[in-house]
């Protein structure tokens, strides 16, 4: 098992988990690759779903464990180990926010600086980027 981060956003003294059947998304232009669309749907307690659509195109049902202080760590799969070597790209950090119900992602691109990456909660719409 390769744990890639943990990261400790708490969203208060009693920390909220990621709620299950939770679509999250955001979209960010990123300098050299362009427009890159994530999105992370929650299927379960331990498992997720990240889809990562441009030039950039990942696909994966990705384990993660939240403990009690609200850090994730989390298992990428081969494959997206992979593509993201291939862009020299890694996934710094993830963490929840409960109080803003926001997922936090950190991505370090081949750049001299990190891209902070807050995912909004989408209401009433299905686990689906096929429309970008």
């Amino acid at each position: 098992l390769i744990s890639l981060l943990i990261v400790d956003i708490t969203a208060s003294s009693q920390t909220a988990r990621i709620p299950t059947g939770g679509i999250y998304k955001a979209t960010v232009r990123v300098p050299v690759i362009g427009s890159q669309v994530f999105q992370l749907r929650i299927l379960t307690e331990t498992y997720a779903h990240l889809t990562i659509r441009g030039v950039l195109t990942i696909d994966d049902i990705v384990e993660y464990w939240q403990d009690v202080d609200g850090n994730i760590d989390f298992q990428l799969s081969p494959k997206t180990k992979r593509i993201l070597k291939r862009f020299r790209t890694k996934l710094a950090s993830v963490g929840y926010d409960g109080v803003t119900d926001t997922p936090v992602c950190v991505v370090a691109p081949p750049l001299p600086f990190k891209i902070e990456l807050r995912l909004n909660r989408i209401v009433g719409e299905t686990d689906s980027i096929s429309s970008y």
